[in-house]
């Protein structure tokens, strides 16, 4: 939830971006907007909307690699060792919802 600015900012950029020279001609034929944003502008905004996605799974993956590589004991680190090491995807819900709960806390004051 943290990471939403990088996919919000470059797909909003990208959607700024279209072109009115592409938008025109499908009001013209007859497209009402919400077909124009489904046929047109979301099909041109696919780079972008992959990009960000493939920069965010990346951050995501430094995150968890770079604490295991060296060893360090985190949450995410202990959520995945409890899914997968323990077998127990109880645990791991568990840690999961505690730490959602803590970040919406926080996040609320």
């Amino acid at each position: 939830m943290g990471l939403y600015p990088y996919i919000y900012l470059i797909v909003k950029q990208s959607f700024l971006k279209s072109s009115s020279a592409l938008l025109y001609p499908a009001l013209s034929l007859g497209k009402s907007r919400f077909e124009l944003f489904y046929q047109v502008i979301l099909p041109l905004s696919r780079p972008a909307i992959i990009g960000s996605l493939s920069l965010v799974i990346m951050e995501v993956v430094n995150e968890y690699g770079a604490v295991a590589y060296y060893g360090v004991d985190t949450l995410s680190t202990a959520i995945y060792s409890a899914w997968f090491g323990l077998n127990d995807p109880k645990s791991s819900a568990f840690l999961s919802i505690m730490a959602m709960s803590i970040v919406l806390i926080i996040k609320k004051h």
